[in-house]
C-alpha cells in the first residue's frame, strides 16, 4: 500500500511539473501554437486530478492496512508479549534450557534443518525427543519442583493452583519450543503439537505430585484440552521413556 502511494505521488508530481513548464510557454504562445499548448495543459489538468483521487483512495487504503496491521498487532502479538513477560522467571529460564535440549536431540538424532515433513515422519521426531533421558528428567524433576512451591496437596484446591500456573506461564513455557522446532520445520501445526505436547506433559507430572484425584481433573479440564489431544493423538505409537509413559499411559493408550 505504502508503495501505491509513492508511485502515484510521483506520477502526481510529474504531471505538477510539466504544467508548469507549458504555462509560460502558452502565455507566449498564439494562434495554433497556443491551441495545442491549452489541449496539453487540459488532458495534464485531467490527468492530475485522477492522480490526486487516486492518491486519496491509495492514502485511505495505507491508513486502513496499518490501522488492521495495529489492531491484529494488540489483539495477538502483544497479550503473547505480556503474557511471557508475566509468566514465571523460573519457569522461562527453564522454557528455554529445555527448548536447548530439544534442539540438542534433535541434532544428535541428525534432522537436518527443515527436515520435518511426512517423509520423515513426524511420529519418529516425537519420539526423539520423549524418549530423551535427559528430556524426561528434566520434565519430572522441574514438575516436582512446582509442586512443592505451589504446595499442591490430594484436594481439588491443588488442581485449581495448577489450572492458575497453567494460565500464567502457558505462553511463556511453549514459546522458545515452538521456536527451536521452527529452526526444522516451517510447519506451524508441528511447532504448536510438539509445544503442546511438552507442556501437557509436565502438566500432568504435577499434577501427579497431587495424587491420581487432581490427575483425573485436570485431564478432564477444558483448559487441558490442548494437551489432552495432542497426546492422545500423537504420542499414541510413539516409542517414549519410561518416566512420560507412566503419566501418559492412560490418554496415549
Amino acid at each position: 500500500m505504502a508503495n501505491d502511494v509513492t508511485k502515484i505521488g510521483k506520477k502526481l508530481d510529474k504531471t505538477i511539473a510539466d504544467m508548469k513548464k507549458l504555462a509560460p510557454k502558452f502565455v507566449k504562445a498564439s494562434g495554433d501554437k497556443k491551441e495545442d499548448i491549452l489541449s496539453q495543459l487540459k488532458v495534464l489538468t485531467k490527468q492530475r486530478d485522477d492522480l490526486k483521487n487516486e492518491l486519496d483512495k491509495a492514502v485511505q487504503q495505507a491508513e486502513k492496512s496499518v490501522k488492521l496491521k495495529i489492531e491484529n498487532y494488540v489483539s495477538t502479538v502483544l497479550p503473547m508479549i505480556i503474557a511471557e513477560e508475566a509468566a514465571d522467571t523460573d519457569v522461562k529460564m527453564f522454557a528455554k534450557q529445555l527448548a536447548g535440549e530439544v534442539e540438542d536431540e534433535l541434532e544428535d538424532n541428525e534432522v537436518e534443518s527443515g527436515d520435518i515433513n511426512e517423509a520423515i515422519g513426524f511420529m519418529t521426531i516425537v519420539g526423539y525427543v520423549l524418549l530423551s533421558n535427559t528430556v524426561a528428567l528434566m520434565l519430572s524433576k522441574f514438575a516436582k519442583k512446582q509442586a512443592g512451591k505451589l504446595g499442591l496437596d490430594k484436594t481439588e484446591a491443588a488442581a485449581k493452583r495448577i489450572e492458575d500456573w497453567s494460565h500464567r506461564n502457558e505462553v511463556a513455557f511453549k514459546a522458545p519450543i515452538k521456536r527451536i522446532v521452527s529452526l526444522f520445520t516451517k510447519n506451524t501445526k508441528y511447532q504448536k503439537v510438539i509445544s503442546d505436547i511438552l507442556y501437557a506433559i509436565l502438566i500432568l507430572f504435577m499434577a501427579g505430585q497431587a495424587g491420581a484425584d487432581v490427575v483425573s481433573y485436570v485431564r478432564k479440564a477444558a483448559w487441558f484440552k490442548s494437551g489432552f489431544y495432542a497426546i492422545k493423538t500423537f504420542v499414541k505409537s510413539a516409542e517414549v521413556h519410561h518416566l512420560i509413559k507412566d503419566v501418559i499411559k492412560d490418554i496415549a493408550a
